[in-house]
């Protein structure tokens, strides 16, 4: 029932998120978690964690090129799994259960 999920078309709006500091807290968590929706475990197409020794346009590029080509081959855009969008991370040991 806490299992999340944020849709590309969402995700590629707020692409901002990955070099202006926020994910790691310069916004506010819950703003970020509103970008994310419930999903059923084995619906999300993809799991992606950020990490800030990551290049950043590297993998905005990955990221942008594999989601594109996943629609194309779909005929929608994927549904991912964000570490930081999709744990609630005010309450982070209540996602472990």
């Amino acid at each position: 029932s806490r299992f999340r999920a944020v849709d590309w078309d969402v995700l590629k709006e707020n692409l901002d998120i990955f070099g202006a500091g926020t994910l790691d807290g310069n916004q506010a968590d819950e703003d970020l978690l509103k970008l994310s929706e419930p999903c059923e475990i084995g619906k999300c197409d993809a799991f992606l964690s950020h990490s800030w020794h990551d290049d950043v346009d590297l993998k905005l590029t990955a990221l942008r090129k594999w989601c594109e080509d996943f629609r194309k081959a779909n005929g929608s855009a994927p549904t991912l799994w964000l570490d930081k969008l999709c744990i609630d991370q005010k309450n982070i040991s209540e996602g472990r259960r």
